[in-house]
């Protein structure tokens, strides 16, 4: 039989943050707790906030802990440190990149416990994963297993792995023990997965920029219709796409809250165009915030300080953020509007002949009922805003989102006032995903007339919700198909 506290427990950390909060909170919730002996955390000289959060948050843990800051530089050094540290019979390691499902600890002793012959379990699944938690499991023989498994204490008796190149050492140290050593993987798996092999965001962004800071080597990734996460995800939103390089000269910036639908293709599409967007989140309650910063450092956020709602206010905000990074050309456009595929190179097209031009006005296409189709009569086949506007030569103490005096400082626009020069039409695209659907137009009709209501300039917004006869869009609908 198990017997209770006969395990202690290493959580290894060294920077990633994004990771390592997601894989410590999942571990405080899916571990079996009462076989925990001890639970060791380590921190490996971590410099982007990593150890500041986890010595805040070590204490949830529901047995004695031991947080320990080294700089070894190496993870197989910190193991080797634990080892000498530990005194349970056995000992079990994770990563800050590893999710671990509800009941792996249990599992995987029940499995040293059928097998006494066995010294070192890997858990990683290297073999079909079955999320069943009553299954008896197993063993495959292996040459080696991973740093992320159950170990037989005993077996350091002698000797311990030593690093090797910074990531090696225990694989080399496991072959020179010989035979005698018994060694494998799990079967059938437990869904253990790795969040630097993941498929989708903001989990594959994380993981490149982990990447580039050689904070992490690069992996393969799972294939998309792997079923490890489905305990953690049910329906994960796949990778985006490649973005390319775009143009110091270019800034974008957007105002948002509540946008996760479509906001990492909105950021994607400017950021073929600009080097960075400046993004002001008004207090999301979604995955807004956790996918503008998956793109990492090209997209900078600024979350709200304020209370109440004020566009105007807002957006002047975030105006002096943007006169501070000194661009020459300013791309402001809303959370659910995707600039078309030619867009980048139209606007640096415009940007080159504009000695006299302040700010271009964009077409609003808005997509209605579904995805193939944009809405083209009433003010919907006309309305263009003023979107890409000239920040260099600009009296920049001058410029200002004044109010509007409507609603919260509803449509106060997104180019600033006191710009000079004059503003022009542009045949660019913008691609509005915010009324594509009936629930979408009626949510916001009745939020705006919650908001602003009486607004007769507006006309009570009854062409959001197609009520015959609206001022802006009389009807019946007409319809274009989207194309690029």
């Amino acid at each position: 039989m198990i017997a209770e506290r006969c395990v202690d427990l290493l959580f290894l950390a060294c920077n990633r943050l994004e990771f390592t909060q997601e894989t410590f909170k999942t571990l405080l919730a899916n571990t079996d707790w009462p076989y925990v002996n001890e639970f060791f955390v380590y921190d490996d000289g971590s410099q982007d906030g990593t150890r500041e959060w986890l010595e805040q948050q070590v204490s949830q843990a529901p047995v004695r802990v031991q947080f320990v800051k080294t700089n070894f530089g190496s993870p197989v050094a910190a193991m080797a440190h634990f080892i000498e540290s530990a005194r349970a019979p056995i000992l079990a390691k994770t990563d800050n990149d590893t999710m671990l499902p509800p009941a792996w600890l249990r599992q995987s002793l029940e499995v040293l416990d059928r097998h006494p012959e066995l010294s070192l379990l890997g858990i990683e699944a290297l073999y079909p994963a079955k999320a069943d938690l009553q299954l008896a499991r197993t063993y495959a023989t292996a040459p080696f297993v991973s740093g992320l498994g159950l170990y037989r204490h005993a077996v350091f008796s002698h000797s311990r792995p030593a690093p090797h190149d910074k990531w090696f050492g225990f694989e080399e140290w496991q072959i020179a023990q010989g035979p005698n050593l018994v060694r494998g993987w799990i079967t059938p798996a437990i869904p253990v997965f790795l969040l630097d092999r993941l498929p989708f965001e903001p989990w594959a962004t994380y993981t490149n920029t982990y990447v580039s800071r050689q904070w992490q080597r690069a992996w393969p990734k799972y294939a998309v219709n792997s079923a490890l996460w489905r305990w953690r995800w049910p329906e994960p939103t796949l990778v985006a796409p490649v973005i390319a390089s775009g143009n110091p000269r270019f800034l974008g910036a957007l105002r948002i809250k509540n946008e996760a639908r479509h906001i990492r293709e909105v950021l994607t599409s400017v950021l073929r165009l600009c080097e960075r967007v400046f993004v002001f989140d008004d207090h999301s309650t979604d995955e807004t915030p956790a996918i503008c910063q998956a793109f990492g450092e090209r997209v900078v956020f600024f979350p709200s300080s304020f209370t109440g709602l004020d566009e105007a206010r807002d957006k002047n905000h975030l105006l002096k953020k943007i006169i501070e990074a000194n661009s020459e050309w300013v791309l402001w456009i809303d959370g659910d509007e995707v600039l078309e595929r030619s867009g980048p190179a139209a606007l640096k097209r415009a940007a080159v002949n504009s000695s006299r031009v302040a700010a271009y006005s964009l077409r609003i296409s808005y997509l209605w009922n579904n995805e193939n189709q944009v809405r083209v009569d009433g003010v919907y086949g006309r309305f263009m805003r003023p979107s890409f506007f000239r920040l260099k030569g600009q009296p920049v103490r001058r410029l200002l989102f004044p109010s509007s005096g409507y609603g919260g400082n509803f449509h106060c626009g997104n180019v600033p006032q006191g710009l000079i020069g004059a503003t022009r039409e542009l045949n660019v695209r913008l691609k509005h995903y915010g009324y594509m659907t009936a629930e979408q137009r009626q949510t916001k009709y009745v939020w705006y007339n919650k908001m602003d209501p009486n607004n007769k300039l507006e006309d009570n917004y009854r062409h959001l919700v197609e009520i015959r006869g609206a001022r802006f869009a009389p009807g019946p609908p007409q319809f274009a198909p989207w194309t690029e």
